[in-house]
């Protein structure tokens, strides 16, 4: 099962700095940003067996961590606090393995 986490991050990964750091750089809208996060959450829902991994790998909760902040913070209101950049451009680095993910965000994978 670890291969297909593995598997599934990799798929993933690259695309979802990229969009993170054009959302950052306003090439990319909040909706479509918010698209592609839920876009790979309703891929994870397809993942056979899921549920029997207990453990993380390697970046993944990196991974999910960005994914809930796109999800709960890509949005007008946020976007005036500046909140999701700081929290994005930290997510970018913790997925690119250059900084650790700190306590407190939300690195759980959907169920």
């Amino acid at each position: 099962m670890t291969n297909v986490l593995e598997d599934f991050i990799a798929k993933y990964r690259d695309r979802l700095i990229q969009i993170a750091q054009d959302y950052l750089d306003e090439k990319v809208s909040h909706r479509e940003i918010k698209e592609y996060a839920w876009g790979i959450i309703d891929d994870w829902k397809t993942v056979p067996e899921k549920n029997k991994v207990e453990n993380y790998i390697k970046g993944e909760k990196a991974f999910w961590a960005i994914i809930w902040e796109i999800n709960t913070g890509a949005d007008d209101e946020h976007w005036k606090d500046n909140c999701p950049q700081r929290a994005l451009l930290l997510l970018i680095g913790c997925l690119k393995e250059k900084a650790e993910l700190p306590s407190g965000y939300d690195a759980r994978r959907p169920d």
